[in-house]
């Protein structure tokens, strides 16, 4: 990493993740089972330009420079923002799927009635 530009990150309570000027995605710590175990790269996405990351409990959200959002991680309840099965198989780490929120003007209206105004903080 000696040689990189670092322009984004992100942590939790055992990860972090950090995003080059180039657009690569790295993960270190306890939730990098989609990373290479040398670099620290997400592997899945290593052809893809990254500009933003989250991470929750135990899943990552990267965001790209077209606006798509991928989610992978524990999606035991839907965390990820995909269907997940209940049972034994719930928990399942390693799913990298593209998740891509729809312009939804009612969705967006809503939103804004539960959404404080700008300088009105409840």
């Amino acid at each position: 990493m000696d040689d990189k530009t670092l322009v984004n990150s992100a942590c939790n309570n055992g990860t972090s993740a950090v995003i080059t000027k180039e657009g690569e995605l790295y993960m270190f710590g306890k939730d990098t089972s989609q990373c290479d175990q040398t670099t620290g790269l997400v592997t899945e996405l290593k052809d893809i330009f990254i500009t933003q990351v989250a991470l929750g409990k135990a899943h990552a959200a990267a965001l790209t420079n077209n606006g798509q959002v991928y989610t992978f991680g524990i999606n035991n309840k839907g965390q990820c923002g995909r269907e997940y099965a209940s049972g034994p198989l719930a928990v399942k780490e390693g799913s990298m799927n593209v998740t891509m929120a729809e312009d939804d003007d009612e969705e967006r209206e809503i939103a804004d009635e539960m959404m404080c105004p700008q300088g009105k903080h409840k």
